[in-house]
C-alpha cells in the first residue's frame, strides 16, 4: 500500500507519515461538563479512542491508541487519515501495516495531556454552554385543571427540577430555584435562578430566569 503524502499542519505540529490511504471514517458527537458550583450538565461527553496512523507531536506514535476530544478526531485526525477509530478491525489493520514497515508498536491507551490554560478554557466554555441553555430554554409542564385555570395538582420545586433535567439536560439543586410557593395556575412563569457569584451571564445580564410554562393536559 502506498504512503499518502500529507501537507504538514503547523498549528497541530503534525509530521507527515501516514500508512493508510483508502479508509473512510464515522465520527459521533457527544459532550462533558463537571460540577459548576451547583449546576451540572448531565449529558456525558466521552472522549474518542483512536489509533494513530502517523506520529503526531504531543499526542503519540503511529500505532498508539489515544483518547482525544470528539471534535479533534472528527475535524482533523480522521479526515486527514492521521488516525482511525480504535475498533478491532482498524487496530489489526494498522498493526499489520506497521509490521510490514517494520515499525509496529501498539501501546496502552493514554490520556492526551492538557495544559492548565486549556483546562480552564474548557471549564469556561462548559459553564457558558450550560448558562445559555438555561437562558434560551423553556420548560413545559402539563396539569389537569379544575375550575378555570386552577391546577388539580400543584407544581412543586421538585417537579421543576425534574423537568429541567429531563428537558434541558441540566441538573439544578433546590437552592438554585427561587420559589416562594408552589404554582397553582396555568400560564408562563419566570423563575429566578440563584447562581454562584462571579458567573458571567449570557448577554451580560444581572440575573438569569428560567422560563416555565404550565399548560393544560
Amino acid at each position: 500500500m502506498g504512503r499518502l503524502q500529507l501537507m504538514q499542519r503547523s498549528v497541530l505540529h503534525l509530521r507527515s507519515a501516514p500508512i493508510l490511504s483508502h479508509l473512510t471514517h464515522e465520527a459521533g458527537q457527544q459532550g462533558s461538563i463537571p460540577w459548576l458550583g451547583g449546576i451540572r450538565h448531565i449529558r456525558q461527553h466521552r472522549k474518542h479512542e483512536v489509533i494513530l496512523t502517523t506520529p503526531i507531536e504531543r499526542l503519540g506514535q503511529a500505532g498508539q491508541i489515544v483518547k482525544v476530544a470528539p471534535g479533534f478526531a472528527r475535524n482533523c485526525l480522521m479526515p486527514n487519515k492521521l488516525a482511525l477509530p480504535a475498533i478491532e478491525k482498524f487496530v489489526l489493520l494498522v498493526q499489520n501495516q506497521l509490521k510490514q514497515m517494520g515499525t509496529a508498536h501498539v501501546e496502552e491507551v493514554i490520556e492526551t495531556p492538557k495544559t492548565q490554560q486549556e483546562l480552564e478554557e474548557e471549564k469556561l466554555k462548559a459553564i457558558d454552554a450550560v448558562l445559555r441553555r438555561l437562558a434560551k430554554g423553556r420548560v413545559v409542564l402539563r396539569r389537569d385543571v379544575g375550575m378555570k385555570t386552577t391546577l388539580l395538582k400543584l407544581v412543586t420545586k421538585s417537579d421543576v427540577l425534574y423537568e429541567v433535567q429531563r428537558q434541558l439536560g441540566v441538573e439544578l439543586q433546590g437552592e438554585n430555584l427561587v420559589m416562594e410557593s408552589n404554582f397553582s395556575q396555568l400560564g408562563d412563569i419566570d423563575v429566578l435562578l440563584r447562581l454562584p457569584e462571579g458567573l458571567k451571564l449570557p448577554g451580560d445580564k444581572a440575573k438569569l430566569f428560567l422560563k416555565l410554562r404550565i399548560r393544560r393536559k
